[in-house]
Order: C-alpha cells, then structure tokens, then sequence
C-alpha cells in the first residue's frame, strides 16, 4: 500500500484541509483486493474462503444479517468466525455475508470483494416460551427458547415486542440458545387508577379541525404562543383521537389565550368554548368543562385531582368545541395524562411477538397481575439527615423477600 498525499478539497480556487487529522487519507492498494469464494456453516463456526485475505497488520470480522462477529485469519484464502457466545443469526433465505477487514490503525478498512455473490442460509426452528405472570409495573424476565434468536436480536430490525410495547434484551442472561428479555410496564386504565405504573406527562397529539387546514392545526401544539388557530365557522372544533382500544386519562389541560383585553374580547369566549370526550367518535359526548368567563391572556388551565375525589377523564376521543364565531381562537393547547389500554380489569394477558428476519414468531402469554403487582403504602420516617445511615421502613404488599428487593432513594441505592 502507499500512502497518498491528504487529499483537500478545491472550491473556486479555495483549498480546504480535512477537519479531522487522519480522516482524509487516501489510500491506494499496491496487491489485489481480498475477494470471497465460498463460505459453509459447521454448527457455530463460519468459515470464509478466499483469496488475497491480508495476513498481517489486520483484524477480520464477519457480518451476517446486520450482526458482526469477530475472525481469525488463518491465512491468506481462509477466515474463521466462531459465533458461540451469541449464536448464529437466522436467514430464511440465502443471502450474502461479508469480511471486513480492520488495520491495526484503527483507520482502513477494507471489505472483501463478494462479486461472486456466495450466499448463506441459516433457517430458524420454532422457538418455545412458557407462559409468564408479572407486575403491571414490569421488569421481570421472559425466556425465550431456540439456536440463533439472541444473535438475531443483535439487529435493530428485529424485535420482541407485546402489547406496543418492547421486550429488551438482556445480554447479561441471553446466550446462543435462549434469549431472555425484560417485560415492560403495562398501563391499562386499572393499573394507573391503582398502581401509578406511569407518570403524567405532555401528550404528543395530532390535531384534527373543522377549519380543514393543517397549517392552521399544526398551530395549536408548535411552541409558537403568538400565532392563533382561527376558524370563524359557526360551530368550531378541534380533536385529538388515540389508537383503536386505547384511551389518554387526563390530569390537566390548558390553552393558552392572546388579546383578551376587553369584555367584548372574552365574550367571544367564554361559556362557549367547551371541552368534551367521547368513546364512540363524537357521535356520544360527555362536557368535561367549559371555558368560564375569568379566562385571561396566558395559560388557562382546568386540573383534576383524583387526591380530592376527581374522577379522572378516560376517553378514546377529546376535542374543544366552540358555539361562535371566534369561540375556537386559541394559540396553544397542551394536555397531561397518561395513554393506557382500556381495560379495568385486575389481569390483563399480553400475546408476545419475536420477529427476526421479517418472520413473526407468537409466543406464550403474559399475564400482568394485579396479585403479583408490588404496592407501596407508607414509608417511616418521612424525613432524615444529610449524613445518612438512616433506617427507613417501606411498608405495603407484594414485596418479595430481601434477596429480590431493591430500593432507591432518588437514584442512589438503598441496602436491604
């Protein structure tokens, strides 16, 4: 190989120099290019043969299926990965691996020629699961039986999800021939009422109008709290509607108004702008509040406190709806809660899916259980020293024993 000069870049009689030392180096090769012949599978080991594989100074890695596996180079026609650890990633049909090969620079790179499009297959066997029982608040681990999942999982594009949810990998526990995951929480309507397993936070929403105009919607969640949405329709509305079996159980909502400076101004407002959900696409609808006549320029915002006996909102559908011209005027909108399943149940069962090489794979369910969902009741004492070194006594139900149980303080481990 010789090292050519650092290459720069000439714009109208203007040089510019790389950004990066050591990024811009051209290389030109003095010998043929590492090219692949063939390739077979013997178990966990995949073995590359080739031509012109670079035998010093150079590092070899195998890539399958989006997934990279370190090699040996045994010599200049033969490349060997060992995929033990993880297993071999699953390919229902054939298709083409590669070598890259690394210099001990850390810079070059070079990918080994497969013009003779050598392909491998690596067909997957049905993977097995037990079914499972958990909390609504998650985080316990599902098993997953069968050769070359966990290395599989390694690509982004494949994924064991439930109920739009993940189920993430843990590689601490994973091996060649079990993947195992951690469940993720599950908000039904039953599990936040009861057991908080989610915080309130700011929807993200799409809008939906009476005006028609998305230039006009897209104002009413865009930061900008100077530009009003304007609709003189008679009758006005805007609505946000969640996906098919799921509800948004809200905390607060606020509007914020501009140019509200004189009665005639909040007129056009108050006690005809109201806010409504629905279950059943507006053709039902229950008035959650209306917008009163002490609105004023700013944030306005109604609030519900399930502490003081609130019910708190539930619906698939919500929309502020305006009985004048001018009712709907509003610069910006913003609602809290949380997005949960609708279901009140105590249990409620999840089907998981693996899907690995574009193939979905239905495991066992999983059962989030109101019985095996742990609940915290009180905590004494309440307050304690800077110093530390403090007892503090948890109580409440389905703790487990000390060997399961871990405790943090605003992120800093507690002993057990």
């Amino acid at each position: 190989m010789v090292d050519s000069a650092v290459m720069q870049i000439s714009i109208d009689g203007s040089y510019y120099d790389c950004a990066t030392n050591g990024s811009c180096i051209y290389i030109q090769l003095t010998g043929t290019s590492p090219t692949i012949s063939g390739v077979t599978l013997d178990g966990s080991s995949m073995t590359f043969a080739g031509t012109n594989f670079p035998t010093s100074d150079y590092d070899a890695s195998c890539v399958y299926q989006g997934v990279t596996q370190a090699g040996t180079i045994n010599s200049d026609s033969e490349v060997v990965c060992d995929w033990t650890d993880m297993g071999v990633p699953l390919s229902e049909t054939a298709v083409e691996p590669s070598i890259v090969f690394t210099h001990a620079d850390g810079v070059i790179q070079l990918t080994a020629d497969n013009s003779a499009a050598v392909t491998l297959d690596n067909p997957a066997s049905a993977p097995t699961s037990t079914a499972t029982s958990c909390s609504f608040a998650g985080g316990c681990s599902y098993t997953i039986s069968g050769a070359g999942f966990y290395a599989s999982l390694q690509n982004s594009d494949n994924s064991i999800s439930l109920c739009a949810e993940t189920c993430v990998v843990d590689d601490a526990l994973s091996t060649a021939s079990e993947v195992v995951c951690t469940l993720p929480e599950i908000s039904t309507t039953y599990s936040v009422t009861n057991y908080k397993v989610e915080t309130s936070d700011i929807l993200s929403l799409t809008w939906t109008s009476s005006s028609g105009d998305a230039d006009e919607e897209a104002k009413l969640n865009d930061g900008v709290d100077d530009a009003d949405y304007t609709d003189d329709s008679a009758e006005c509305y805007y609505a946000t509607t969640f996906d098919a079996n799921y509800v948004a159980v809200l905390d607060e909502v606020s509007i914020f108004l501009n140019d509200l400076d004189t009665s005639a101004d909040r007129e056009l407002i108050a006690d005809l702008l109201v806010f409504q959900g629905s279950n059943d696409d507006f053709s039902t609808t229950e008035d959650l509040f209306t917008v009163s006549t002490d609105l004023h320029n700013g944030w306005n915002t109604h609030i519900w406190d399930s502490d003081d006996g609130d019910t708190m909102p539930s619906y698939n559908s919500y929309r502020f709806l305006g009985s004048g011209a001018g009712a709907c005027r509003v610069s910006e909108v913003k609602i809290v809660g949380v997005v949960a399943i609708d279901n009140e149940d105590s249990t409620y069962d999840c089907t998981p899916v693996m899907t690995v090489d574009s193939v979905e794979y239905t495991l066992e369910n999983v059962t989030y259980d109101e019985t095996v969902t742990p609940s915290l009741s009180a905590i004494s004492p309440r307050f304690g020293t800077v110093y530390g070194d403090d007892t503090v006594t948890l109580t409440g139900t389905g703790f487990g024993d000390g060997d399961t149980a871990y405790v943090w303080f605003d992120g800093r481990e507690c002993t057990v």
